[in-house]
This record gives C-alpha cells, sequence and structure tokens, in this order.
C-alpha cells in the first residue's frame, strides 16, 4: 500500500468524522469517563463540525491516505492546524 499526504477537501467530511470517532478515545486518558468522550466527539468531531472546520480559512486539514493498487484508498490520519490563539471552547 503507498501512503500520500495532501490537503483535505470538503468530501472527506464523513470520512475524517469516522477516523476522528476511532482514533479519539484512543489518545485519551484511561480514566476518562466515556460519557466525556462521547460528548466530545458529538460536539467537535462529527460530519458537522469536520464541514465547518474544512470551510474555515483560519484552519488547514492535511489527510494521509492509503492507496491500494486498485486506485482507491482510505484516510489512515490527519493533522489540523489552526491559525488562531489557543482556547478551551
Amino acid at each position: 500500500m503507498e501512503t500520500t499526504i495532501r490537503p483535505a477537501r470538503a468530501g472527506d467530511a464523513p470520512a475524517l468524522a469516522a477516523l476522528a470517532a476511532k482514533t479519539f478515545p484512543l489518545a485519551c486518558p484511561p480514566h476518562s469517563p466515556q460519557q466525556d468522550i462521547s460528548s466530545f466527539i458529538r460536539e467537535h468531531l462529527s460530519e458537522q463540525a469536520f464541514t465547518t472546520y474544512l470551510a474555515d480559512p483560519a484552519r488547514r486539514l492535511f489527510v494521509a491516505q492509503g492507496v491500494v493498487t486498485s486506485g482507491r484508498g482510505r484516510l489512515l490520519a490527519y493533522s489540523m492546524l489552526v491559525d488562531a490563539p489557543p482556547s478551551d471552547s
């Protein structure tokens, strides 16, 4: 499998949300309440949230995509860069 890194596109929002829902819990401390994790995913990592992020000129999203010989691929990772002061909101 070949891996490529490219800017995310509007059509990637569903795959980004699915990937984030799988990987975000892995990054949380083990003692994190499942309810808090699920709430964060619903509020900040949904398909609608990624659609909003992708349309935001202050954000740049990149994806790593695995491409198999058929030419089709799946997202393996993503990164979101935000050009704004840090905040907890």
